[in-house]
């Protein structure tokens, strides 16, 4: 004997799959064939099913950053954040990138520079304006300091992954 509650759990699941179809065959989804089989909405694959192969080749995004990263020397790329000047002083931001287990060359500052690792671990080296030696420092994410005016630094990352540090650039008049 049918119960009520046989019959209503009947009719919403009939209701869902009618829906379903009409959804599906509306947005061009299903064959026409496909559309009147409703097992074919019923099937559960826990997500294992195999896609479909793309068809034709793919086309790549028109998306081009407004400051893409460049080569600033071997092993490291370089983008500029923004930039400003307020009374006089010329401040601008950059993000430095160096590759997994890269150890980058010497790049010099053009003034004065406060950075900030954001991603990855390794050690930073800062050269003075005559080439000499005057720091070397392991850091981590959230390590900070200074580079004074005329610089160079190089970044050896020893991380898995990227190392992302921040420069804060400063020219005063």
């Amino acid at each position: 004997m049918t119960t009520r509650t046989d019959i209503v759990f009947r009719w919403i699941a009939l209701t869902a799959a009618v829906l379903s179809t009409f959804t599906l065959a509306s947005c061009g989804q299903f064959r026409r064939s496909e559309a009147t089989d409703i097992s074919a909405l019923s099937r559960d694959t826990g997500g294992n099913e195999v896609l479909p192969a793309p068809t034709g080749q793919p086309k790549p995004s028109g998306y081009r950053p407004e400051n893409p990263y460049a080569p600033l020397v071997s092993g490291m790329l370089a983008r500029r954040v923004t930039q400003a000047e307020v009374r006089g002083t010329a401040i601008q931001i950059r993000d430095i990138l160096v590759g997994p287990g890269q150890t980058t060359e010497r790049a010099t500052l053009e003034s004065t520079a406060v950075y900030t690792v954001l991603n990855g671990s390794g050690q930073l080296r800062v050269y003075s304006a005559r080439g000499q030696l005057v720091a070397a420092r392991e850091v981590r994410p959230g390590s900070k300091g200074a580079m004074p005016l005329g610089a160079s630094f190089a970044v050896e990352n020893s991380s898995g992954g990227q190392f992302d540090m921040r420069l804060r650039l400063i020219a005063a008049p």
